[in-house]
């Protein structure tokens, strides 16, 4: 009778065990979760933003005019360009809590920046970002200046 006692504390206690492990587990994903999909956005919203700017000088070395409203304020870079190259020179990127701020530097014979910048925003708009003065990308405010 002392045997069958014996085994239901040891088995009550080999669950008390288990729920405390699979506590200390759930407790654990609920801090850890959060700021893995906080940076993982900021990635995302950094590596969308490199590409796009990449992407403007790749659209006006290529010289050829895609009629979309996208790339509209490349095509008069390009109409009026002979055999001038663009270049991404940096992207300096400074992160805060809820924020980015963004400067890509471009080179080339004459201003763009604006033309750049203009491209930039309509393309992250395309890619999910949103615009209403500020580019937004899943509650991160990003700032983007284009000098060049």
């Amino acid at each position: 009778m002392t045997e069958g006692v014996f085994v239901s504390k040891s088995r009550g206690q080999t669950a008390i065990e288990e729920l405390f492990i699979l506590m200390i587990l759930v407790v654990g994903a609920i801090v850890i979760i959060p700021n893995y999909i906080e940076n993982d956005a900021k990635n995302l919203a950094i590596v969308n933003i490199r590409d796009v700017a990449k992407r403007a000088c790749d659209y006006i070395n290529m010289g050829v005019i895609v009629d979309d409203p996208t790339h509209e304020p490349l095509n008069a870079i390009i109409e009026n360009s002979t055999s001038e190259k663009c270049y991404l020179e940096r992207i300096e990127i400074n992160e805060g809590d809820m924020n980015i701020s963004v400067r890509v530097k471009v080179k080339f014979p004459r201003n763009i920046s604006e033309a750049v910048r203009e491209f930039m925003i309509r393309a992250l708009e395309e890619r999910g970002f949103k615009y209403n003065g500020t580019l937004i990308y899943n509650g991160i405010g990003i700032e983007v200046e284009v000098e060049g």
